[in-house]
Formats: structure tokens, C-alpha cells, sequence
């Protein structure tokens, strides 16, 4: 049976204030490759076959997601997400952001194809959303359940593992499974698209993927 949030029943922020308090704390949303459990159809994919599910909306039944910003870390034993090369996401309705939790909100997925978290049969503050990104921890991830998202390219950070830390992507397989969508990575500065041959081109503010 579907949660009280897949039913709307349930109070959830307006997508607008979402992505107001996106912008402000400076970060963007992203479903990373190396989290099995988020692909909501629960096919155990391997980069960068899991990936491209998640492109090709076939896992509208939520995801995992952390939140990440410039000076985040993207590998190691203290990082800031679940990943290096993930998709960026944005939810198309007030209910798609199933959860929120400023660690880990023990998501799992469901019978019915729903990525279910406790917090989605009950409601859902403003205040809770800034607590997830304010109170993230500096040396781990927060998660964000997301569903009925749309994909907004694919967000690649140094040094491109996948899978499990110590296993990489090259240029050539990163160039040839997402060259059909845009290319991002984060610096120190800010957000830059990529170039096809991934070098930096121009500068992205957040409120451009998550307008206001």
C-alpha cells in the first residue's frame, strides 16, 4: 500500500522553498553511482548501467540522495557523499522529496516499488529540510529520499571512483555513457558545467538547476 506521501496526504514545502533553501546553503541534490539500494527497482546495476536507469527515469519510485557543495568531500573515510560521479536531481512536485535526514534515513524499498523512509507517512517541515543541510555532519552524508524527479545531468568529481572506493572511471567510459546529457563538477569555487572532453567551461549558479 503506498505511504501517506505517495497519497499527498501529508504536508510537504513547496518545490520553491526547496530549492530557495537549496540555494542558500549553496549545495545541489544527487544520486551517486556505488548506492545499490537507491535504484528503487532494486536491479543491482553496475556503473554506469545504474546510472543511466536513474537518467532514463526508471526509478521514479524514489532514490537516495545527499546533498553536496563546494569543499565537500567526495572520497575517503570522512566524505560528504555516497559517491564521485552521480545524477543530479530535482523533484517535480511538493511530494517528491519522500525524506530528509542530516545523517542517514534508512531507507529501504519497498514491495511496491516505493523507496520508503519513516519520515514518508508523516509530515515534512521547512525547518526539517534546512536542519538536513545545516546539521549534515562536515565528515559524512545526509540522504534525501527523492522521487518523481526529473535528471538534470550527471555531476563528476576527481577521482571518479565507482562502485567501491579504489575502483575508477575513465574519461573515455564517462565521455561514452553520458554524452547525450549535460556534464557537471564541483570546485572549490562553485558549480562549472563540463565540456564533452570534460574540461571547465562556464560557472553555474545553483538557482539556474533549482529555480526559485
Amino acid at each position: 500500500m503506498p505511504d501517506l506521501c505517495a497519497l499527498h496526504q501529508v504536508f510537504r514545502p513547496e518545490v520553491r522553498e526547496v530549492h530557495t533553501a537549496l540555494t542558500a546553503w549553496g549545495g545541489i541534490v544527487v544520486h551517486f553511482s556505488g548506492v545499490p539500494p537507491g535504484v528503487n527497482a532494486g536491479l543491482n546495476l553496475n556503473f554506469p548501467d545504474d546510472l543511466l536507469h536513474v537518467l532514463d527515469g526508471k526509478a521514479q519510485g524514489g532514490i537516495s540522495c545527499s546533498t553536496v557543495r563546494p569543499g565537500d568531500a567526495f572520497e575517503g573515510n570522512t566524505r560528504n557523499s555516497w559517491g564521485c560521479i552521480g545524477v543530479i536531481v530535482r523533484g517535480r512536485t511538493s511530494w517528491s522529496l519522500a525524506g530528509v535526514d542530516p545523517n542517514d534515513c534508512g531507507s529501504s524499498k519497498q514491495p511496491d516499488g516505493l523507496r520508503y523512509c519513516i519520515h514518508a507517512d508523516r509530515d515534512l517541515t521547512l525547518a526539517e529540510v534546512i536542519d538536513s543541510l545545516d546539521s549534515r555532519s562536515p565528515n559524512d552524508c545526509n540522504e534525501w529520499v527523492v522521487r518523481d524527479y526529473d535528471a538534470l545531468g550527471v555531476l563528476i568529481q576527481p577521482p571518479c571512483s565507482i562502485r567501491a572506493f579504489g575502483t575508477f572511471a575513465t574519461k573515455d567510459e564517462i565521455v561514452s555513457a553520458f554524452s547525450q546529457w549535460p556534464l557537471f563538477t564541483i570546485t572549490l569555487d562553485g558549480l562549472y558545467e563540463l565540456t564533452p572532453q570534460l574540461e571547465l567551461a562556464s560557472k553555474i549558479p545553483i538557482s539556474k538547476l533549482y529555480p526559485n
